[in-house]
This record gives C-alpha cells, structure tokens and sequence, in this order.
C-alpha cells in the first residue's frame, strides 16, 4: 500500500476539471462567456462561493478571463514564447529554396521585417508533391510563427493550422477552403496587361508558354494558372477565339522542352506562325529568343517575346527582355507583419494581401511583320 497521502478532490477541483475539459474539447470556444456563477451554482448544486472560487483559480491559470461588468470568458491560449525565428514551410527539399532567386527574394522579406532568423523546414520525402514537410517532426517551440511556401495542398494546410501554436500565414498561394491570412502576386494582371501590350502593337497570332490546365495537369501551380487565364481572357478580350492552339503546354517548371515549342512554330506556315510569345517565366522568354535567333528569326522585327519575373538576366539578354515585374519580398514582409499582428492579438476575418505586378517595357518587343 502506498505510503503517499490521499488526496480529496474538492467539488471546487470538481468544477475547474470540468471547464477544462470543456475548453478542451471545443465545446467552449476562446471569448465565449461562461454561464454566470448563479446560475452556473444553481445547476450543479453547489454554493455560488464554490463556483467562484474554480472560477478564479482558472484565471489566474489564463484559462479563464474576467471582464469587469461583462462576465467571465475563455481567454486566448497564452502567448508563444518569442523567438526571433520564422519557420518556412516548403514542398520540396530546402536546398531548392535557398537556390531559387524567386523564394529567395521572399526569404530577404521576412529577414528585413523580423530582423531575426529564418528556419527552412522542407519536404525531404513522401508521396505528395503539394505537401510540406512531416508535421508530426516539427519542433514547434523553435519558431513564433509559420509560413507555408508553394504548399498547395490544403489538407495539408488546414492540418498545419489546427495543430500549430503559433500564427500561420499563406505565401504564392491563394487557397480556395482553408481561412487563413495568404500574401500573393497579381499573376493574371501582370500576364493579361503583357498580352495587351502585344495586342496594342497589332499582335493577332500572340503564343503562349505555360502550365496547362486540369485534367493535363494534376498537381497544378496557381499563380502559374493565373498566368495562362490571363493570356487567355485578353486573347478573348480581343475577339481571338482560336488562341488555344497557341498555348504551349510545358511538361514541367522551367524551360526544358523549349526546342520543340520553337520548332513546331517556325514548321507553320507565315500566316499562321507565332508572332510574339507570352511567356509564364524570365527563363522560358530568354530561352526562346536565343532558340529564335539562332534559326534566323530577327528579334523582334519577326518576333517578340514577354517574360514575367524582371529577374537579373532579363536585362542582360539581346535584345532586352519586356516583361512583368513585382516586389516579391513584399510578399515576406507582409507575411511577417501578419504573424507579428496576430501574435500580439489582432482578431477578424483571414486577410488577403495582393501584390501589383508591373509591365516593364524593354527592346524585345515590337509591331508585327508587315504582310
């Protein structure tokens, strides 16, 4: 037999077991009022001061909080620890990340606005492409927010947000079930306004390179989704209504598979032939024009070429590359401030922050060839 005292649980230890439990389980959500110690003494047949008294133990816990002339109401979980760390949720191994001069742009956002450290927490196996890494491996008390980048899947998604302790803010993806506060790039605008700058110089025959829709594509890319539905609706726009056979659909990211596109376009005959190339990436843009030049085709007397991104290259290309520009760190510092606001207890509705993406007219671009 134990030689340790037994110890009598109270009808007060009763009740504060009880709340708990219910604040637990979700049957008492954070700033739902509690029912008032009266009545609350009434139903379970105990003394108002027995009531009070649980009452006051779960808040001076943090469980409970009391609003002078309003009542008692579960109070938000105490805050994270700080930190100084960001945690960045990606789809495939960290390495991509650091690598890629796109996320790499998002990275120096968060760095600028936290002033702290950002720790990378890529995919390093599994299946799904659209998911980041193993949620269960996490160490959650390492970081005071998350930041899920090019995560697509929203299963994924909602699982991150439920389990995490900290606030979680979207970057490059808007999603379409889960709430959460997500930062994206006007993709449709910044490729829309490229196809009307190609239209407004009498382009009729204008290409584009892209993802290309579902069922073609399982695990599709939003923002590069914009990117063809804008090509589309300014093509639409314009009364062109045979502009799919002018969509080139990549078999990837990037710019592999680009010597076909150009060869398939200069088999056509001239009056069906592209004459200028909207495409979803600075490196697909740069791609084509040197494949173009190097069959002979003057760029852009004979063809002219848009890219999206105004990465460095894009200036050193000949002739220089128009394309679409946006401050994508913004995308990192206003992810930032978010989770910096929701720490420091902002309520409402998940935000949605969009970031203007500009046309930025170079020498690649062109009126068509007469005839």
């Amino acid at each position: 037999m134990s030689d340790k005292p037994i110890k009598w649980v109270t009808k007060a230890e009763q009740i504060e077991q009880m709340i708990r439990d219910q604040v637990q389980s979700g049957s008492l959500k954070v700033g739902e009022k509690l029912e008032a110690e009266t009545a609350l003494a009434r139903q379970l047949g105990v003394h108002r001061l027995t009531v009070n008294k649980a009452m006051a133990t779960l808040v001076r816990e943090g469980l409970l909080r009391r609003v002078q002339g309003r009542g008692t109401f579960v109070a938000e979980p105490k805050a994270h620890l700080e930190t100084g760390t960001l945690g960045v949720l990606y789809s495939a191994a960290p390495d991509r990340l650091r690598s890629d001069s796109f996320y790499g742009r998002i990275l120096d956002g968060l760095r600028e606005e936290t002033k702290g450290d950002v720790l990378l927490l890529g995919r390093s196996g599994g299946a799904n492409k659209m998911a980041g890494p193993d949620l269960d491996e996490l160490a959650w008390d390492r970081v005071d927010g998350l930041v899920l980048l090019e995560v697509f899947d929203e299963d994924y998604i909602a699982s991150a947000i439920k389990r995490s302790p900290v606030p979680v803010v979207i970057v490059d993806y808007e999603p379409t079930r889960v709430k959460c506060d997500y930062a994206i790039l006007d993709n449709y605008q910044g490729i829309r306004s490229a196809t009307d700058h190609l239209l407004k110089l009498g382009h009729k025959r204008i290409a584009c390179v892209g993802e290309p829709p579902p069922p073609q594509k399982i695990n599709v890319d939003p923002a590069w989704q914009d990117r063809r539905k804008g090509w589309e609706d300014a093509m639409k726009a314009a009364g062109h209504t045979d502009f799919k056979r002018l969509f080139y659909a990549l078999p990837g990211r990037g710019a592999a598979g680009l010597e076909a596109f150009m060869e398939q376009a200069l088999a056509l005959p001239a009056s069906e032939r592209p004459t200028a190339w909207v495409c979803a990436g600075d490196d697909i843009a740069i791609k084509l024009i040197a494949l173009a030049q190097q069959a002979g085709v003057k760029v852009p007397q004979q063809m002219s070429f848009t890219g999206f991104g105004n990465f460095d290259p894009a200036t050193w290309t000949r002739p220089t590359l128009t394309t679409c520009k946006a401050d994508f760190a913004e995308m990192g510092r206003w992810a930032a401030r978010k989770i910096r606001e929701r720490r420091a207890g902002e309520k409402g509705p998940a935000q949605r922050h969009v970031v203007p993406v500009l046309l930025v007219e170079r020498d690649s671009c062109a009126p068509p060839p007469k005839g």
